[in-house]
């Protein structure tokens, strides 16, 4: 992608970046994905504990983010910022949940 087009996607809303994502715009998602790197970063600060480091819940929010970009729907009176927060949290929580669980296996 050339620095012009980088520029212009840096423009958009989280929204736009979406149906743009949606209908095949890596470009458009490696930029949402930059955007919402940092609450994923936090929220795998956050979360993570003696069995589960950051870098791994980290990477479950990513999954998380991913998951929130195919299934956002705009016409449901979230945003997509909340929306994605609430995916990457539960992903995030998930993974915990399932790494206590096998710890004690």
């Amino acid at each position: 992608m050339n620095s012009r087009a980088a520029k212009d996607l840096e423009k958009l809303n989280d929204e736009e970046l979406v149906r743009l994502a949606g209908n095949g715009g890596e470009e458009a998602f490696t930029q949402l994905v930059h955007r919402h790197t940092p609450m994923v970063q936090r929220l795998a600060a956050r979360y993570r504990g003696p069995w589960l480091d950051a870098e791994d819940l980290a990477q479950e929010g990513l999954l998380g983010l991913f998951a929130a970009v195919r299934s956002y729907r705009p016409d449901k009176g979230a945003s997509f910022a909340t929306y994605a927060a609430v995916c990457v949290r539960h992903r995030m929580l998930s993974a915990a949940q399932r790494a206590g669980s096998l710890r004690n296996i």
